[in-house]
């Protein structure tokens, strides 16, 4: 999925990948999440970390 600097994506049934993909200056920035049951669900959002990098932050909830 993707996601640009100015969403926060909630995405039901999924889980946040066990790793967190490195800065880089991509808008919108692209994650892998994970398959979860129907009670998963990932919060993601992408804000900008120093002027031209971003960094991804998912969470599961």
């Amino acid at each position: 999925m993707s996601v640009a600097g100015n969403e926060i994506k909630v995405m039901r049934g999924k889980k946040c990948p066990t790793s967190t993909p490195a800065p880089s200056a991509d808008d919108p920035a692209n994650i892998t999440l994970q398959n979860g049951s129907s009670r998963n669900a990932a919060v993601v959002v992408l804000p900008e970390n120093n002027g031209s990098q971003k960094q991804l932050y998912c969470q599961d909830v």
